[in-house]
């Protein structure tokens, strides 16, 4: 069992939340998430609770002279997986460091409930995300819901708000398990039913991760008719859709299908084209997606800036030799005949993702440290062995648990996908600090991907307004959640305000040194508390656990 090295029982966790401050924000361009012009405006910020917006007003409390800097809403981060490490790492100073005050967690149906009744159904949630490299209480999982979780997270002290999605692979293995079927009618049903306990005590969704089992082995069918849960609760449907190389485009149909069939909410998560072959269906992904919502669907997609995407070293796997879990798949790596049938496969998707001088891999489960920071050629001549093997000997002594950045996206894609207005900002990242993560290996997104869009892609570039910038990290993501106390700089709304020199906003974090906090955020507030402080971690407590509003 993974445990986490940050306990709840220690005694930095045991400090008392800090008290909210009264706090005058003076002189800042005001972009306040609505796509609306910038504007010099002040603002003053009360229990938590933005309490006045206008011109020259009476400073109240401890005073910040914004002069310079832009105001915005706290971004959202519409596509994250810090619940797989938020139990290490609470306090999030990766992600406040470039100004997200809240994340949306259970993304690619990688989620840490529901969970079965039966023992082994919770060791095979267990398994599962291991496998996605996730950090586990040191009790274990002592939830079975949303409640449950939401209940034990919010015993950790947490730096963001935490938004969570229901995952599918997670809902599934309640159910059905790890096997490679469609779930009967009365397992089907009883998804349903789960899914609608989870949404009426407050996630905000679903997600789907269709290139992992056990979502990958689910039907159409099966999201038709969990749509049609989340239609009667307006809740969202994200989905990491079943192929992002050959068959992206037939796969955004599949997920436009779960639309028009429920009258569900859908995002195409992280939206793109992987493969030089494939270079070019990442906007004509979008086109789709645009074409659908002229036909009356609600479709939507969020991105993340870069040209390398990251997941498990076992996506290069054929999805059969997944069937059953983590145990089952090492098994079949261990098996002579069964590594000779999933070669051809292996090779293939290694080919697609950029072949093994693109593949880097960041993380594994059990020691090999060499071998992190490394790329795949590199570790199969150190290994002395060729990649394909190398891949399968590896995935085996490493229990499945292998992460992997994969250099295979086109800028141009990027670049179309990113001028549209409904396309959110999702990093795929998570919770890291600096100070305990440094001898690890990442993607940069974890630390980068807001400052990278506004310092690149909008005041360098001029791909995108400031305006528009902060719109889709902002505004947008709210709206698609129906999250409606966030998202926009308004009086009654949460005090989620980041504060920045737009000249100096930059990602510093890179793929050889992705350990460092982006520059240029000055202040960041989350529920009215200073989480950065004149361009400083503070490492102080003031996320929540979001419920959705019914």
């Amino acid at each position: 069992m993974l445990t986490n090295s940050y306990n709840h029982e220690d005694e930095e966790m045991k400090k008392i939340m800090p008290e909210k401050t009264v706090v005058t924000i003076k002189n800042g361009i005001v972009v306040d998430g609505t796509g609306a012009e910038a504007e010099q405006l002040d603002i003053i910020v009360k229990d938590g609770l933005i309490s006045a917006v206008g011109r020259d007003l009476p400073v109240e409390g401890e005073l910040i002279d914004a002069a310079g800097l832009v105001v915005t809403p706290g971004f959202i981060d519409i596509h994250t997986h810090t619940d797989t490490s938020i139990y290490k790492y609470p306090r999030s100073g990766s992600r406040l460091m470039q100004g997200i005050t809240t994340e949306v967690t259970g993304s690619c149906g990688i989620g840490n409930f529901p969970v079965g009744k039966e023992p082994a159904k919770v060791e095979e949630l267990v398994h599962f995300l291991k496998l996605h490299d996730a950090y586990i209480p040191e009790e274990g999982i002592t939830w079975k819901d949303f409640a449950g979780f939401a209940e034990d997270l919010s015993r950790y002290q947490l730096g963001t708000n935490i938004a969570p999605l229901v995952g599918h692979g997670a809902l599934r293995i309640a159910v059905v398990g790890s096997e490679n079927r469609a779930a009967t009618s009365a397992e089907l049903e009883k998804l349903c039913v789960l899914l609608d306990k989870q949404l009426a005590q407050g996630a905000w969704g679903m997600s789907s991760g269709l290139i992992y089992p056990p979502g990958s082995f689910a039907p159409a069918a099966e999201f038709n008719a969990l749509g049609k849960i989340l239609a009667r609760h307006d809740a969202l449907y994200t989905t990491h859709v079943r192929g992002e190389s050959a068959s992206l485009l037939q796969a955004v149909d599949e997920a436009i299908d779960v639309s028009r069939s429920s009258n569900a909410k859908v995002q195409v998560s992280h939206l793109k084209a992987i493969g030089v072959p494939n270079w070019g269906n990442g906007k004509k992904a979008l086109e789709k997606i645009l074409a659908a919502r002229q036909e009356g669907l609600n479709v939507t997609a969020d991105q993340y800036p870069y040209e390398a995407s990251a997941t498990a070293l076992s996506v290069l796997l054929p999805g059969w030799v997944q069937s059953g879990g983590a145990e089952a798949m090492v098994k079949r790596l261990q098996n002579a005949e069964e590594r000779k049938k999933m070669l051809p496969d292996l090779n293939k998707e290694m080919a697609t993702r950029g072949g093994p001088d693109r593949i880097l891999v960041t993380g594994l489960r059990n020691g090999r440290e060499e071998f992190v920071g490394k790329k795949l050629s590199e570790i199969a001549d150190m290994m002395k062995k060729p990649a394909d093997i190398a891949v399968m000997d590896l995935l085996a002594e490493q229990e499945g648990t292998v992460q992997a950045v994969y250099f295979s996206i086109s800028t141009e894609d990027i670049d179309y996908i990113m001028q549209s207005n409904i396309v959110s900002i999702g990093s795929d990242g998570g919770s890291v600090e600096i100070e305990e993560a440094a001898h690890s290996s990442t993607h940069p997104r974890f630390y980068g991907t807001f400052a990278k869009i506004l310092g690149t892609f909008a005041r360098d570039r001029g791909l995108v307004t400031l305006e528009q910038a902060v719109y889709k990290m902002t505004g947008l993501p709210a709206a698609r959640l129906g999250m409606l106390d966030r998202g926009i700089i308004a009086v009654g709304k949460a005090a989620d305000i980041t504060i920045f020199d737009y000249q100096k906003i930059r990602d510093l974090a890179t793929f050889e040194k992705p350990h460092q906090y982006s520059q240029g955020i000055v202040h960041v507030l989350v529920n009215g508390g200073f989480a950065v402080k004149n361009g400083h971690f503070t490492n102080e407590a003031h996320g929540q656990v979001l419920r959705k509003p019914h």
